[in-house]
């Protein structure tokens, strides 16, 4: 910066001094044209002047060296002659003509800096060192026809280059303390910047590698970080086991109640894993709502572990003012051997996992034979996807009759899946995909769709007594849009909700939880009807019949098949309409194949059946058909 200011001052210092030099040969310019030129004409140059012309040219050149401080002049004839000169005893002289006179001879203008006494021998004290200017003598625009020579003192000229210089310095110096002072401000700045994004870049990284093995919403760690555990975990040879968590219907919370309540719910899950008193080495959000866990030792075993901790689910949720009940569901997948990797033992509990979802049973420990029926659901997953857009789905009906008199009561809407490649499959082929793969929604919007104006056109032919019975599986019961959902077909559709009935499984009621029973008291005073299906085979309980807002219940297949023969099924099939009888409920009976059972069923109290014996489940138009030759009778309810 020194070396720029010293710089910059020899450069404005050179200006300066060329501009004091400029003003000096302007003024001595000044005085030659119009103080001295005024007083000639060419004829005086070219044959020079008389003695009244010379006093009259020293008045002038008097006049000038008191108003411009001009010290020295000459004029010069063409030939080199000098027409005047302040040195009186130089006039008319002729000297060589040197190059600066021949320039301005020409027309041109010199100046130099010089010392009279080179060429005059005056006193040198008297003027010191002059300025000498060489100016062309013209008329008009015309040849010229002489020249001046005018010397001008270079000491005041100096004096004012020196003491331009003088603030030229200072400023400089000003200047430069004061560029200095911005550019050590600057400087601290930018280091104090540079400093900060040096921090805040070390910050950065800390925060990046945090997030890089860790989930910010929940504060766990990431599946990343979780198999990295699990990978030290393996190759230390205790016995270590994995285990996957995922929340049912976890979209449907964040669809229904919004994503903060969503976000609310993953971050009580993680607080109520974490704070689970049990073998648990560590504990990770794999994503979306699935948690990891790494359950270490064999006492007590990893599957008593993970059944404790599906029972600290079983408390709802506060969220916001909000009671949310989840139901997550377990995948558990020990490690084999210390050749085992984070991966194969994380895709095993996942496997587990989906397990569990198809079977509802909320906790699955991984076997050989899961791999299998885990590829093959995904598989019939994305078809059965493809079969609910394409119309491969088919709906059949099967009568109910009265007993013993035959008489048609109502019949019941089963789904087939006429598969491109396996042909007909049943219900139980295809409904778990259905509910682990999240597809049941659209799959019994579908049959509420097709079954409930089927039963307004039975109403239509005459058979408006008639009622309509419709499966809902225990996923469709926890989705809170399925009594809006039932409403809005019904209305749609225009039927009696009265005719309507949704057959529900007992263990699904039972397991399902008390939102259930919620969805189960809403669709009841909307008017529909509530089958218990396949009663006797789940949680039989009292309470829980007393509880349900049920109107009938239909005894299982298995009891009803072989009651003929088999005293022991027949004791169920007495108790369990006995049972029924106390809560005045219908009671149906599924599976009747042959008379002497539909007779010892009606002898035992029982109010309808259906079974082939009767009808098998056969299209809308073989339905049609079939009531053509059938009795119409009113159902138990009525």
């Amino acid at each position: 910066m020194i070396v720029l200011g010293l710089g910059l001052a020899e450069l404005e210092a050179n200006l300066i001094r060329h501009r004091a030099l400029e003003n000096a040969r302007e003024s001595a310019e000044f005085v030659a044209h119009v103080a001295l030129q005024s007083q000639l004409t060419p004829l005086d140059v070219i044959q020079g002047l008389g003695p009244e012309e010379v006093a009259d040219m020293d008045q002038a050149f008097r006049q000038g060296v008191q108003d411009h401080r001009i010290a020295r002049i000459k004029i010069w004839s063409p030939t080199g002659k000098i027409v005047y000169s302040d040195d009186h005893s130089l006039i008319g002289r002729s000297f060589p003509v040197e190059d600066d006179l021949a320039d301005a001879l020409k027309g041109g203008v010199s100046s130099d800096i010089s010392r009279l006494q080179s060429a005059e021998n005056v006193d040198e004290r008297q003027f010191g060192q002059l300025f000498e200017v060489y100016l062309p003598l013209r008329f008009g625009n015309e040849h010229p026809v002489g020249a001046f020579e005018l010397y001008v003192p270079y000491k005041p000229i100096a004096a004012g280059i020196a003491s331009d210089t003088r603030r030229l310095v200072l400023f400089t110096l000003v200047a430069l303390l004061l560029l200095y002072a911005a550019l050590f401000r600057i400087v601290s700045r930018a280091s104090r910047r540079l400093d900060e994004q040096a921090s805040e870049l070390e910050r950065r990284a800390v925060r990046n590698e945090w997030l890089a093995l860790n989930d910010t919403l929940t504060g766990l760690p990431n599946r990343t970080s979780f198999q990295r555990f699990l990978d030290d975990q393996v190759a230390s040879g205790e016995p270590v086991a994995a285990v996957v968590m995922d929340i049912d219907r976890f979209k449907e919370i964040n669809d229904t109640l919004g994503h903060e309540v969503g976000d609310a719910v993953l971050q009580e899950a993680a607080e109520r894993l974490t704070t689970f008193r049990g073998p648990i080495a560590a504990v990770a959000r794999l994503g979306g709502d699935e948690f990891g866990l790494v359950l270490v030792g064999d006492v007590p075993p990893p599957e008593t572990t993970v059944r404790s901790l599906s029972a600290a689910f079983t408390e709802p949720f506060e969220v916001q003012e909000i009671s949310v009940e989840i139901m997550p569901s377990f995948g558990l997948a020990p490690v084999r051997d210390s050749e085992d990797d984070s991966r194969s033992v994380l895709r095993r509990a996942e496997i587990a996992m989906y397990e569990a979802k198809a079977r509802a049973s909320r906790v699955e420990s991984y076997t050989d034979a899961m791999e299998r029926s885990s590829t093959l659901r995904l598989v019939l997953a994305g078809e059965l996807r493809r079969a609910i857009e394409m119309g491969e789905l088919r709906l059949r009906y099967q009568p109910k009759v009265l007993l013993p008199s035959g008489a048609v009561v109502g019949v019941e809407a089963l789904v087939r899946w006429q598969h491109p490649t396996r042909g007909l499959l049943e219900p139980h082929e295809f409904i778990p995909v259905a509910e682990s793969s999240g597809l049941i929604r659209q799959l019994t919007t579908w049959v509420l769709e097709q079954a409930l104006p089927m039963q307004r056109r039975l109403a239509d032919s005459g058979a408006a007594t008639l009622t309509m019975s419709v499966n809902v599986s225990a996923r469709s019961l926890s989705d809170p849009r399925l009594p809006d959902e039932v409403a809005r077909e019904i209305s749609t559709a225009r039927v009696d909700p009265a005719r309507v009935i949704l057959e529900v499984t007992e263990t699904s009621m039972v397991e399902e939880g008390e939102h259930v029973f919620r969805a189960l008291d809403r669709l009841t005073k909307m008017g529909v009807t509530l089958s218990v299906d396949d009663f006797g085979t789940g949680y039989s309980s009292l309470s829980y019949i007393q509880r349900l807002p049920v109107g009938e219940v239909k005894i299982d297949r298995g009891f009803v098949m072989g009651v003929e023969n088999n005293p022991g099924n027949r004791a169920i099939v007495r108790a369990a309409i006995d049972v029924a009888g106390v809560f005045d409920l219908a009671v149906v009976a599924e599976g009747v194949e042959n008379e002497t059972a539909a007779q010892i069923l009606a002898d035992l109290g029982c109010h309808a059946a259906q079974g082939f014996h009767f009808a098998q489940p056969m299209s809308e138009e073989d339905l049609l058909r079939w009531l053509g030759t059938a009795t119409v009778g009113l159902p138990f309810a009525s």
